[in-house]
């Protein structure tokens, strides 16, 4: 969602396009977990935000995944409760 206004408002306010892809979203709790895999289907979501910096990171459900590399911008945000 923010990724989409952000794009939107740079093309409206300066002209220019944003090529956007959600690589993967990061959360530890897991009523959270289940909000973001159920509004907004990642393509990875990631645990722990602590494990982003090493190659490999466990996913919120158990697996041990590759992070992805050459990411340009990382969005985040605290914690709402």
């Amino acid at each position: 969602l923010a990724l989409d206004m952000m794009s939107r408002a740079a093309e409206e306010q300066y002209g220019v396009k944003l090529d956007i892809e959600h690589l993967f979203s990061c959360e530890i709790e897991p009523f959270k977990q289940a909000y973001i895999e159920r509004n907004f289907q990642p393509p990875l979501l990631f645990r722990d935000i602590r494990e982003l910096g090493r190659k490999k990171a466990v996913t919120a459900y158990g697996s041990l995944m590759d992070v992805p590399g050459g990411v340009d911008m990382l969005i985040a945000g605290t914690s709402c409760v």
